[in-house]
């Protein structure tokens, strides 16, 4: 199970994933760039803080 937590934008969605070990806050750079083309969220997993 996991959560989407949005960066914000319209249009269609952009769904970013990290990797094993990665964190989530490695896609604010990204996000921000791509809000303009999309609806950006990232995934959280159950048990995770980021």
């Amino acid at each position: 199970m996991f959560d989407v937590v949005e960066f914000g934008g319209s249009g269609p969605g952009i769904l970013l994933l990290h990797g094993l070990m990665g964190r989530a806050t490695t896609w604010w750079p990204v996000a921000r760039w791509l809000v303009r083309y999309g609806r950006v969220g990232r995934s959280r997993c159950a048990g995770t803080r980021s």
